[in-house]
């Protein structure tokens, strides 16, 4: 997060260029906050709520402000995810599942090939970020899974596109932009 930059001006810029916005609400670490969501709103696109997701609770709250999405991570979640998803899922919530490794990943799509799953590039373990990891995931999986999108380390355009044509659908950038607001413009492929 940058503390220099406003929620409105962040989502102005990128809303121009993104499918969907990812917004943060994990104050403690990350100095997201629920008020992003509601400024994100206003603009029309689909958001995922970004949290370390662990209740139905906080599901609640995420429905309650009107996102389309919530983050669900595997490692985070062992057991507990897939009754996380179903309740996700019963308020008409479309959880991301995060994985960053290729056992968890085919865990994920063995029980159910229907989700849309977040690759990370980023081992949550040690917090290391290789692009190789998420394509050693991506081909561990695609065309097993209805939706995948590469998470963390897409620093430019030849990364999205290398995710790409390793079948991503789609890439979730944000600290790339938060270092450099004129890098979209470099995205348009």
């Amino acid at each position: 997060m940058r503390l220099d930059l406003d929620p409105w001006t962040y989502f102005n810029f990128v809303s121009q260029y993104a499918t969907g916005l990812s917004v943060l609400v994990e104050p403690i670490y990350f100095l997201g906050s629920p008020e992003f969501v509601k400024i994100a709103l206003t603009y029309g696109k689909p958001i995922l709520y970004k949290d370390f997701v662990i209740s139905k609770e906080q599901i609640d709250e995420a429905s309650r402000l009107g996102v389309s999405s919530v983050l669900l991570i595997k490692r985070l979640l062992g057991d507990a995810l897939w009754d996380l998803v179903d309740y996700a899922v019963g308020l008409g919530l479309e959880p991301l599942i995060e994985v960053d490794n290729e056992e968890d990943a085919l865990d994920v799509v063995g029980t159910n090939p229907n989700v849309m799953l977040g690759v990370n590039s980023r081992d949550l373990g040690d917090l290391s970020v290789s692009l190789d990891r998420a394509v050693s995931i991506i081909r561990a999986v695609r065309g097993r899974v209805d939706v995948i999108i590469a998470e963390s380390g897409v620093r430019n355009s030849s990364d999205a596109l290398r995710l790409a044509r390793e079948g991503a659908n789609a890439v979730l950038v944000g600290t790339a932009l938060m270092r450099d607001m004129n890098l979209p413009g470099n995205y348009q492929a």
